[in-house]
């Protein structure tokens, strides 16, 4: 399992998919994409204004099956921007939606202030 620490004041959220980025330069907001490339070895740099971790090739996965589990898992993946971008869901049920795709395909969330 992968754990990923989400700080909310650096989070990316809740606008729609056109404004989301895995790290935005705009204010330097990170979706929960963008936390998870973070953890898997990718610069800030690498993923500035890129929008899904699959394009980004610093990333070091932890295993060799890693990177297949999250292409084999896409659905989930583009179900996590999905939510991750919703503009009308309350924190707490965007947190528990994307927990729960994300365990599906070896991640762990804590969110944090």
């Amino acid at each position: 399992m992968l754990n990923v620490v989400v700080k909310r004041s650096e989070w990316l959220r809740g606008e729609n998919r056109s404004n989301s980025y895995l790290l935005r330069s705009d204010d330097g907001k990170m979706c929960c994409l963008g936390f998870v490339a973070r953890t898997l070895g990718a610069t800030a740099q690498d993923i500035m204004d890129r929008r899904t971790p699959m394009t980004v090739d610093s990333i070091e996965w932890p295993d060799p099956q890693y990177n297949q589990r999250i292409i084999e898992q896409f659905s989930a993946t583009v179900q996590m921007m999905d939510i991750n971008d919703a503009q009308t869901m309350d924190e707490t049920e965007r947190e528990q939606r994307l927990s729960a795709l994300a365990e599906a395909i070896g991640i762990h969330f804590t969110f944090t202030e």
